[in-house]
Parts: C-alpha cells; sequence; structure tokens
C-alpha cells in the first residue's frame, strides 16, 4: 500500500474512536435551583435501580444487558456500568430500557461533569415552592388542576410541597416545566446523589 492510502485508513481509524468515546461522554441537560440553570450531563451507558437488596437490582440490570457491571452501591440505590447497544441507545435519549421503564425503579444516571463528576439519579418526585399566601386548599386546587399528586407539605419555611412523578427523566422534564410557571418559586427534581439526599 502507498503511503497515502495508509495515512488516510489511520485518520479513518482516529476519527471512528472518537466518534465511539464521543458518544458515551455527557449528554446536557439542565435544571434550576431556584434562578439558577444548572448544567448536567446524561451518561448514557449507566443505569441507576433502586432497591434495597443488591441481589434484586443485580437482577432488573441483567434483564436489560446480561453483561451489566455494578460500579457503586448505597443504601437504596445501585448503578450499573451498560454495554447492551440497544440499552445504551435507549438511556442516551433518557429512556430506561425494556420492562424497567415501567415499573418504576430505575433512571439514567447524570454527573455534574461531562464525563466523571457526582453522580445523580432520579428516583422520582418533584420539589416545588408556591405562592407563599397559598393555603392547603388553594395548593391542592392548583394541583388537581395540573392533574399533579401531592405526596406531602414539607416541613420547612415557606410553600414547599413534595409532588408525585415518574423515576427517571419525567421528574427532571416535570421541574423544567413547573419552573416556567409564575406561581412557582422553585422547582427542583428528587435527586439522589452520591454524597448527599435531597
Amino acid at each position: 500500500m502507498n503511503n497515502r492510502l495508509l495515512k488516510f485508513i489511520a485518520v479513518g481509524i482516529l476519527f471512528l474512536a472518537g466518534t465511539t468515546l464521543w458518544a458515551n461522554e455527557g449528554i446536557e441537560y439542565h435544571y434550576f435551583d431556584g434562578d439558577k440553570r444548572i448544567t448536567i450531563f446524561l451518561q448514557p451507558d449507566l443505569l441507576a435501580i433502586f432497591s434495597r437488596s443488591q441481589s434484586q437490582s443485580e437482577t432488573k440490570a441483567r434483564s436489560v444487558d446480561a453483561s451489566a457491571r455494578l460500579l457503586a452501591t448505597g443504601s437504596e440505590v445501585h448503578i450499573f456500568r451498560i454495554s447492551d447497544k440497544g440499552a445504551v441507545d435507549s438511556l442516551r435519549q433518557g429512556v430506561v430500557p425494556g420492562a424497567l421503564k415501567t415499573d418504576g425503579s430505575a433512571s439514567p444516571v447524570f454527573s455534574d461533569a461531562r464525563s466523571g463528576g457526582i453522580k445523580r439519579a432520579l428516583p422520582g418526585g418533584v420539589i416545588v415552592s408556591l405562592n407563599p399566601v397559598w393555603d392547603d386548599k388553594q395548593v391542592a386546587t392548583w394541583a388537581n388542576s395540573l392533574g399533579l399528586e401531592i405526596i406531602q407539605k414539607l416541613n420547612i419555611t415557606g410553600n414547599y410541597y413534595a409532588l408525585k412523578t415518574a423515576a427517571g427523566i419525567q421528574s427532571l422534564l416535570k421541574a423544567n416545566e413547573l419552573k416556567a410557571r409564575p406561581e412557582v418559586l422553585l422547582a427542583l427534581p428528587n435527586w439522589w446523589s452520591e454524597y448527599s439526599h435531597r
């Protein structure tokens, strides 16, 4: 082969390798903490399963990828690296793969940096702070008008409530949707993170 063809092949291989590496780096999303926009990155090869039982979590992870590998574990969450192409493609779109998408026990994993950083997942729920002059009846009317279920009023100063949402990206999307409403002062997804629980 001539040198020109070898250089072309080498450049092609480097391009494909770079594309593969980029494909598993974080995909940018955001949420708001008050008025501060915070960027986070979806990690398409990671899956969080919420369960007290590590063995049940492993069974669930392996139902979508037989080669799922446990990376981290906490008291109620287990993080797995997924390599199955279909499962990774699904997670890349923010969708939990397979039967896990309907059982509410799993979430894509996000991090604070495009590659690495503190891992976060969404067990479901949104925390909102509402108009401080509203009473419980007005809040219930508001929630019903939007098809939202109140889990509880939080025992902190202000008009804070926990609202029910599905686990995973639905929690993030709902928080951002609610944040855009004028009566909502704060709307945060209920994050699990490696270091603290909200």
